[in-house]
């Protein structure tokens, strides 16, 4: 091997694991943020209103949260807000189980877009400005799929596109979507319980996902620097 290859392989490297360090001080400073301001800051008031109005209307509530959750691709919002959220709202077991089902039916539909309409001009220009992320879906198929639903800095949504737009079969896509986002989900809806309540199993919620997220995006970069052809 060359001087010069091996100088762009260790660029990489470095890059990534600069990357890598960076993106994992980000997540744990999200979770600080997250424990912050839902035991410090007197937005509590406004939360505690809301969940008078979902205690009020608990069947209406149910049905704003799940159509939201669903409409939140259009307005580009992650679904992990939206998970948290209904930690907050619902409590950890009734926002899960409402979370799981959002996440199940706006994936579906995602895979339905990219399954019969990337013909539409601004679709197939976001295709192919990604044309990457699809080339490593090609390659790796669910294994990517399930690695994108995992780590909290991939494009999920657009992992789940690309999935049916090279043509993996609906029935297995979203059977990884819901084996790999059971304990995520679960996980994600004790951050917006309140912290009090069962501190140890917060703490040890944060840990988990903190390990979970951080060796995921390791898998997440291994895969798509594998890709990466370093020319003579």
């Amino acid at each position: 091997m060359s001087k010069l290859k091996l100088k762009k392989i260790l660029s990489i490297k470095w890059k990534f694991i600069t990357k890598t360090k960076l993106k994992l001080i980000l997540l744990t400073s999200c979770i600080i943020l997250i424990y912050y301001f839902n035991t410090k800051i007197d937005l509590l008031s406004n939360i505690d209103l809301i969940k008078n109005i979902v205690i009020t209307n608990p069947i209406e509530a149910k049905i704003i949260f799940v159509v939201i959750s669903i409409l939140r691709i259009f307005l580009f919002i992650p679904q992990l807000v939206l998970i948290i959220s209904g930690g907050v709202f619902f409590g950890v077991y009734n926002g899960f189980i409402l979370s799981l089902i959002s996440l199940l039916i706006s994936q579906s539909l995602i895979f339905y877009i990219g399954k019969n309409f990337t013909n539409i001009k601004c679709l197939n220009n976001l295709l192919h400005v990604n044309k990457k992320i699809i080339d490593n879906v090609r390659k790796y198929g669910y294994k990517l799929l399930g690695i994108g639903m995992i780590c909290p800095f991939t494009p999920s949504d657009f992992i789940m596109l690309s999935a049916a737009y090279i043509k993996l079969t609906y029935k297995k896509s979203l059977i990884v979507t819901l084996i790999v986002n059971i304990p995520m989900v679960f996980l994600y809806n004790f951050l917006g319980t309140d912290f009090n309540n069962s501190i140890l199993i917060k703490v040890l919620s944060i840990i988990s996902l903190s390990i979970i997220s951080y060796y995921s995006f390791i898998i997440w970069n291994k895969l798509k620097y594998e890709n990466i052809q370093i020319k003579p």
